[in-house]
């Protein structure tokens, strides 16, 4: 049964937006997260080992949460204001 087209982005830019920014910025926010939350451990390294795992569960959801989003824009300030709180996390708490 073929998607309803109503619902399908017609701008190839906007798809493109989603597209980069599901991977590129899923994939940034991913590792901001994990060393974010790694740092907050005694053993930042046992942490890290472990939330590697978390890592690709976490890149393959925000990849197809960026396709619910309406506009490409608005994905990329989200996901990079949220890697920009995730990096500062990290460079507050590194040991």
């Amino acid at each position: 049964m073929p998607a309803n087209q109503k619902y399908l982005t017609t701008n190839r830019f906007q798809r493109f937006l989603k597209i980069t920014g599901g991977t590129v910025g899923g994939l940034i926010l991913c590792i901001g997260f994990t060393l974010a939350v790694s740092s907050l451990f005694s053993e930042p390294k046992t942490a890290l080992l472990t939330f590697s795992y978390l890592f690709f569960l976490l890149w393959c959801a925000l990849l197809l949460v960026a396709f619910l989003f309406r506009n490409g824009w608005v994905l990329w300030a989200v996901y990079g204001a949220l890697s920009i709180v995730c990096w500062t996390i990290f460079l507050m708490f590194a040991p």
